[in-house]
């Protein structure tokens, strides 16, 4: 069968000392509210049989992604800064009408969707 992806290309560890990077400069220079958005789910059949992603042995797994959007969650909760939860909007079962060929990239709908539960969020704070 040949090779097969065995670790997230960037691991969650990696990504939220991203993540914590950015929201440090962010705020050194800027006066900017901060808003985190998880991670969408992911199609994993369609990503995984998408030929681009097979011939990088790119994997996307809804474990990794809950993973990391719990750890994104954790920051904006320390933080005080409000948090979207795409999995939650998208549903982890989510609707293939969401997203692209690919089963990663959100469609038009999906853009709708993000954009719907940000509007949400933000209309929910005092």
């Amino acid at each position: 069968m040949g090779l097969e992806p065995t670790k997230p290309t960037v691991t969650a560890d990696e990504s939220i000392a991203n993540l914590r990077q950015m929201r440090r400069i962010a705020s050194h220079l800027t006066d900017a509210s901060w808003v985190w958005l998880t991670p969408t789910p992911v199609i994993e059949e369609r990503a995984a049989s998408h030929p681009p992603f097979q011939y990088g042995l790119s994997a996307w797994r809804n474990q990794d992604i809950t993973a990391l959007a719990e750890a994104i969650t954790a920051l904006g909760v320390a933080s005080d800064e409000p948090v979207i939860d795409l999995i939650a909007a998208f549903g982890t079962a989510a609707r293939p009408t969401l997203y692209g060929p690919d089963g990663v990239h959100p469609t038009l709908d999906g853009q709708i969707a993000i954009t719907v539960a940000l509007l949400q969020r933000l209309a929910s704070i005092p």
